[in-house]
């Protein structure tokens, strides 16, 4: 079915919970990464700094000679290297590397999971619909009975019982309608949330099996 499959690939696309499961899986991995340079690799930082001065003549003891400018140029690196000794980083790595793979196996269900009710709801859009058209049916046939009875009970072909046992059977009939109806726009707008649309959006497909 292409609608389906074009309802599902809109869902996958749009829905806000496949959405937030696929940001917490990149967040995880990229965590992860993060973690295992700074707990592996070394670490090395540097700094660099000028300190003019200018110092008077008489700081040495002659104020006739005037005053003297100095440059200070400072350069440092400092290099790091964590020693795992006992293991406790490379535990750390592999919390990380589960919570990954955690994330990714949800990521993982949310998807299956919405395919599967978005099918699902399909398939009860599709048999509510034909449920309501085949009571409709029995409706309108049921009201041609009813019609029947009732002109043979005004030529005394029918007794009064039989013009009522027909208007029972009427209006059980008619009666399971609003109910369907209900359950059908329900499941329509079921279906649109899954989509990731509103619930009156009008570009949901309608199915029948």
């Amino acid at each position: 079915s292409e609608p389906l499959d074009d309802l599902v690939r809109r869902a996958l696309h749009d829905s806000p919970t496949v959405e937030a499961a696929k940001a917490a899986l990149s967040s995880a991995r990229y965590t992860y990464i993060a973690e295992r340079g700074a707990l592996f690799l070394p670490q090395a930082d540097g700094s660099f700094s000028v300190t003019r001065e200018k110092v008077p003549g008489a700081a040495f003891g002659d104020p006739a000679a005037g005053s003297s400018q100095f440059t200070l140029y400072n350069a440092s690196v400092n290099v790091s290297y964590r020693l795992d000794i006992f293991g406790a980083s490379r535990r750390q790595l592999e919390q990380l590397g589960a919570q990954t793979d955690f994330q990714r196996w949800e990521f993982e269900a949310a998807k299956l999971t919405l395919t599967g009710n978005v099918v699902t709801t399909a398939f009860d859009v599709a048999s509510l619909t034909d449920q309501l058209a085949a009571v409709k049916d029995v409706v309108v046939a049921e009201t041609e009975q009813y019609k029947v009875v009732q002109r043979q009970f005004e030529v005394g072909a029918a007794s009064k019982s039989d013009v009522l046992s027909q208007q029972a059977q009427l209006a059980q009939a008619t009666a399971v309608v609003p109910g369907l109806e209900k359950a059908l726009a329900q499941a329509q707008h079921r279906l649109a949330v899954l989509a990731g649309r509103t619930p009156d959006d009008a570009t949901v497909p309608d199915f029948a099996l």
